[in-house]
């Protein structure tokens, strides 16, 4: 289990800090809008109405105790992303992801030290392109460096599977079957979700696999 920081709770930092709470993870969560802190309140660990620009509230708040902080400030405010960035690192923060929006925003943020961008939106472009194409991986998103999610094709599986079961799987015809645990299923679509770490030899092979494989 990590500590992480989530600062912007748009829709990517909500969306991210669902999915690390249903992992397991501690998640605090920092926004400067009112409503949304109250919204996600019951959900996270710790939600603060703070300004993420301000350093010595982060300091109270310990970002530099967490394991990751994660900058998900709004595209529309690259300055704020920037200052932010490099506030934290010269703080000392180990690890810090940013959302960015372009190759120059990431640019950017990288000499200024951030361990790790992402591209929400180009990402999600690049998934549902590759998921109008028949195929058994319809959409794989990387949750972390260790934890990926991935839906397949499977109509029989998820027409029998039932909570807490696993799946057998092999990632190619000469491939090892290793088991893994389902996180969840869709009958009418015929699809199942699997969460996984990739550790050993198969599981790295599979969060290779991209949408469309």
């Amino acid at each position: 289990m990590k500590q992480i920081a989530i600062l912007g709770l748009g829709r990517f930092g909500r969306a991210l800090a669902r999915t690390l709470v249903e992992m397991g993870h501690d998640v605090m969560g920092v926004d400067a809008n009112e409503a949304v802190v109250e919204k996600m309140a019951p959900v996270l660990t710790n939600c603060v109405q703070a300004d993420v620009m301000d350093e010595q509230t982060l300091l109270s708040l310990g970002v530099t105790n967490f394991d990751i902080v994660v900058v998900g400030i709004g595209n529309s405010d690259m300055q704020a992303s920037i200052f932010t960035t490099l506030m934290l690192k010269e703080m000392g923060v180990e690890h810090v992801v940013c959302k960015v929006s372009s190759n120059k925003h990431a640019r950017i943020l990288l000499k200024l030290g951030a361990d790790r961008v992402v591209y929400p939106e180009r990402d999600m472009g690049m998934r549902f392109a590759h998921s109008i194409a028949q195929s058994d991986v319809l959409e794989f998103i990387e949750l972390s460096e260790e934890y990926s999610m991935m839906e397949i094709n499977a109509p029989f599986v998820a027409r029998k599977a039932q909570p807490g079961q696993f799946i057998i799987l092999r990632v190619s015809e000469v491939g090892e079957r290793v088991p893994l645990t389902i996180g969840g299923y869709d009958r009418e679509k015929g699809t199942v979700t699997i969460i996984f770490q990739s550790p050993g030899a198969t599981t790295k092979l599979l969060a290779e696999m991209n949408v469309g494989d």
